[in-house]
């Protein structure tokens, strides 16, 4: 439950991962273009995870 605080945020990407496991964050960053990119990237929502058993078996795929 602690927050992680990222001094040097670039494009958010310690955000994002702590915004994932569902931890607090804070972000510095002293160029405006990277807090925008950031910003973007706190706000999408994330992707589905596949599950092992919805990928295709490697062995079908792969020759071996």
């Amino acid at each position: 439950g602690e927050t992680v605080l990222d001094p040097f945020m670039g494009s958010g990407t310690t955000l994002v991962a702590a915004q994932a496991l569902g931890r607090k964050s804070i972000g510095i960053e002293i160029e405006e273009r990277y807090c925008r990119i950031a910003v973007e990237r706190l706000q999408q929502k994330p992707l589905p995870l596949a599950m092992s058993h919805d990928l295709p078996n490697l062995q079908s795929v792969l020759p071996l």
